[in-house]
This record gives structure tokens, sequence and C-alpha cells, in this order.
């Protein structure tokens, strides 16, 4: 007799095959998404902490410049209420310049031309100053830490000599970013890799196609018992997907760095 008597050993086979094959590939699988998981976490954690120690580096330059200021602010004030009074000196007690801060105690010093060296560096400053102020305050947005690190190196470079202090503490705090853009961004490419996302849609595929929809085929049980064998099924395999799936996107919940403390 020619032909196939009995077509559903066919449907039978391909479910049970590509069970194997999802089985197999779904145990290696979540092994190796479960251990990326463990290890992505631990280099997110090393990553927080290299972003707050140069926040802090870089608050701390804000805080200074901020005092900076106020100093420079009551300063200037004390050298105008000092000349419309007439005085031609007066006693100040601290001299403070970019990088450089000491207690000088009373000392008699001409007013007007400390008046000028006063608003010479306030002017200077005015220039920096917004070079940190323009530092993000939320969302750590990865790819403009290089627009960051720029406008410290052209914000105020050329206001300052060679081997000034500011000079060094804006190339520094330059470097700082660029070092942490590099970082950052190795650890975004690092955190999903591609293959899991590949691997998955093609479990999926096999999943649908070659479990679901041959079981669906075979005959010979009835209708309801049927179905509830086939809910249990889809149940289970895109229920492990899904576990899957849901571990990809914690990985990719990872990716969102923030610039303030978690």
């Amino acid at each position: 007799m020619n032909g196939i008597i009995d077509p559903a050993w066919f449907y039978s086979s391909l479910a049970q095959a590509s069970a194997a094959i999802v089985g197999l590939v779904g145990a290696v699988l979540g092994s190796r998404i479960l251990d990326h998981v463990t290890l992505m976490r631990t280099e997110r954690k090393e990553v927080d902490r290299f972003i707050g120690a140069v926040r802090q580096t870089l608050d701390a330059r804000a805080e200074e410049w901020r005092t900076f200021r106020q100093y420079l602010d009551r300063e200037i004030q004390a050298d105008k209420q000092a000349l419309s009074e007439g005085k031609v000196t007066r006693d100040v007690n601290e001299a403070w310049t970019f990088g450089s801060r000491s207690r000088i105690g009373l000392q008699a010093t001409h007013v007007t031309p400390h008046l000028q060296d006063l608003e010479q560096n306030l002017s200077t400053l005015e220039r920096v100053s917004p070079c940190y102020g323009a530092l993000p305050t939320g969302g750590l947005e990865i790819d403009a830490l290089p627009g960051w690190a720029a406008r410290l190196r052209t914000g105020g470079l050329e206001l300052f000599p060679e081997s000034h202090p500011t000079r060094t503490q804006l190339v520094s705090d330059a470097a700082l970013l660029v070092q942490l853009f590099e970082e950052t961004d190795r650890f975004r490419r690092r955190v999903i890799p591609k293959a899991f996302v590949v691997v998955l849609v093609l479990l999926l595929v096999l999943a649908a196609t070659g479990i679901v929809w041959p079981l669906a085929t075979l005959p010979g049980l009835p209708g309801s018992t049927k179905c509830l064998m086939m809910l249990g099924l889809v149940v289970g395999v895109f229920g492990l997907l899904s576990f899957f799936g849901y571990q990809l996107y914690e990985l990719k919940r990872l990716v969102a760095l923030s610039w303030l403390p978690r």
C-alpha cells in the first residue's frame, strides 16, 4: 500500500525533536544569561562608584568656584566702599586668586589696583564657572560626556598660563570626563550581547512552529482535553522564554546610568 497510513508520526517527531533542541539550547542560554546578569550587576556597581568619584570631584570644584565668587563679591564691595569714603588703602586679611588661597593677616593694601585685580579675576571666573554648571543633574547622558570635557578644555584654558594650577585642574577634570565616557560606553556596549537576543528569538520561533503548532495538529484527543494540554504547554514554554526575556530587560535597565547617587 502506497502512502502514509498515519501522518501523526511526522507531527509527533517534529515536536519531540524541537522540544529537545529548545530544552538543550534553553538550558545553556539560561545559564549564560544568569551568569551574565550577575557579572553586569557587579560591573554596574563599579561604574556607579566611578561616576560618584567623578561627580564629587567636579562638585567640589564647582563649590570652590562659588566660594571664590563670594570672596570676590565681598572684597570688591569693600574696595568700592573704601573708594567712596576717599580711602587710598584698606586692611586686607586674605589673598585669594585662582588656585591659591592664603591668610596674610591684616595688611594695608592699595585699594585701586586691588580692585582692578579682583574685577579681572571675577571676569575670568564668569567665563570658567559655567563649564561646571553645565554638568548633568540627573540621568547620565553618556554620549554628551565628550562635549562636557570639551567645554572644560575650551572654556578657560587660554585664560591661564601653561603652569597655572587652575589650567592643570581644568585639564585634569576634562580627562576625568573622557575616562568616564570610555568606561561607561564600554559597559553599555557589553550589557546585552547581541547573541543572547538572536538565540532568544530563534527559541521563540522554534517553540511556536516546532512544538506548539505540531502538537495542536495531532489528532486522537477530545477537543477540550487537547486545549487544556496545549494551554499548559504554551504557558510553560513561553513562560520560560519570557523569563529569559525579562532577564534581558533587567540587563537593559542597567544601562540607565545616573549622575546622582542611587
